[in-house]
């Protein structure tokens, strides 16, 4: 019944053609070429689909007072489309911890640290990342979909800060709400 709710949600949203925003608590849709999800921001955190298209990312995370340029800690959404070789979330996560040491971090280092179900229940294996070349500290939930993995960032160069975020995070993961492949998954106004 929740996951109706969210895709009558959606289908006015775009019916009505928002446009860009910042809001408090939002939720958004997070799509390209072979994957739509949808996220919610986290109590007290910000949904952001302008700030971080001049970096790629249509949506963005932070908490209220914060921003994405200057914050301290952020979330951000992404996908991978599967491969012959990538086709699990541990197989990203290995083949991002070989990237890595290979530009420029030799020290970095990733553990998968716990799985968790969403509020739809859909798993997601979550890593932890550190030792980059820019101090960067971060948790990355992956969600195996058929031909893609989808994974949330967050992302800090702070540890206290990381770590009082940890409970934000979870609460962003847990929205995660997977719609389909395609935008044509979404009901559409007649």
């Amino acid at each position: 019944m929740k996951l109706i709710q969210i895709i009558i949600v959606l289908f006015v949203a775009l019916a009505t053609n928002v446009k860009a925003d910042i809001v408090l608590g939002g939720r958004g849709v997070v799509f390209g070429e072979g994957y739509v999800f949808s996220l919610k921001a986290p109590g007290g955190w910000m949904l952001d689909s302008e700030s971080g298209v001049g970096d790629g990312f249509h949506a963005v995370f932070y908490p209220e007072g914060s921003n994405w340029k200057n914050g301290i800690v952020v979330c951000y959404p992404q996908a991978h489309e599967k491969t012959a070789v990538l086709m699990t979330a541990d197989d990203v996560a290995k083949d991002r911890i070989k990237d890595y040491r290979e530009n420029g971090s030799p020290n970095y280092t990733g553990e998968l640290v716990k799985v968790v179900k969403s509020d739809h229940g859909e798993t997601a294996r979550i890593y932890h990342f550190k030792n980059d070349q820019w101090g960067n500290i971060e948790a990355v939930a992956y969600f195996e979909q058929r031909k893609t993995i989808n994974y949330v960032t967050m992302s800090s160069r702070d540890a206290r800060a990381f770590t009082n975020a940890l409970s934000a995070f979870d609460e962003l993961v847990k929205s995660y709400v997977y719609i389909g492949e395609s935008l044509q998954s979404l009901p559409r106004a007649e």
